[in-house]
């Protein structure tokens, strides 16, 4: 299989599956425009105890194709109706992957 058609199988299984609302993803406002986001629970602060373990408050998954300009670093953003500060953001294979913090962190 070439790495080409492998990776249309992936982009179609990121689209139908890990984006699917019936299975991993949810719906959230982010900047003011609805889309499919999938939280990441495994690098979020817990708790204040766990706080220096933890990378971001809040930390999500989204296809590149939301963003006309993918958001860097240190620019605010809106999840809902709380603002963040973005502290990560990497892009690969059709997804970027946001890290926040809230902004009295």
């Amino acid at each position: 299989m070439s790495k080409s058609k492998f990776q249309e199988i992936l982009q179609v299984d990121i689209n139908n599956v890990f984006f699917n609302v019936e299975e991993f993803a949810e719906v959230v406002l982010v900047n003011g425009q609805e889309m499919e986001v999938v939280f990441d629970t495994d690098v979020i602060n817990q708790s204040d105890t766990s706080r220096q373990l933890a990378a971001f408050d809040v930390a999500f998954y989204t296809k590149t194709d939301n963003f006309e300009h993918i958001p860097q670093s240190e620019m605010l953003m809106k999840l809902n109706d709380e603002t963040f500060r973005i502290k990560s953001v990497n892009e690969n294979m059709g997804m970027v992957t946001i890290g926040l913090s809230r902004l009295d962190s």
